[in-house]
């Protein structure tokens, strides 16, 4: 029986990426049902085009950085707001499931 040594415990809620400290999709998935800033719902047509790895065009008065994205009832992710801009750091296989499920 081979043994294993653990070398932590515990569940990852963020990465550093450039200037911005991301949210990761599981911590999201958990906990962001409970934000109340920093949430963009998206439309059917919306998701859509995120699927398809698009960028999504938002008129929105929130800061560039990091958002949480929701689609119908369901917490999906992640996604990253530039300039007017969303795309999606979610895993496109990820998105799929979710909403499938």
């Amino acid at each position: 029986m081979a043994r294993l040594k653990v070398s932590q415990v515990g569940l990852k809620a963020f990465d550093q990426v450039g200037k911005y400290l991301k949210p990761t999709t599981r911590v999201i998935q958990i906990f962001g049902h409970h934000a109340t800033k920093g949430v963009h719902r998206l439309s059917d047509n919306k998701f859509e085009r995120l699927l398809r790895g698009e960028p999504v065009e938002v008129d929105t008065a929130m800061e560039d950085g990091f958002v949480i994205l929701c689609f119908r009832e369901k917490v999906l992710g992640i996604g990253l707001l530039m300039q007017g801009k969303i795309t999606s750091r979610i895993r496109q296989s990820e998105t799929h499931r979710m909403v499938t499920a």
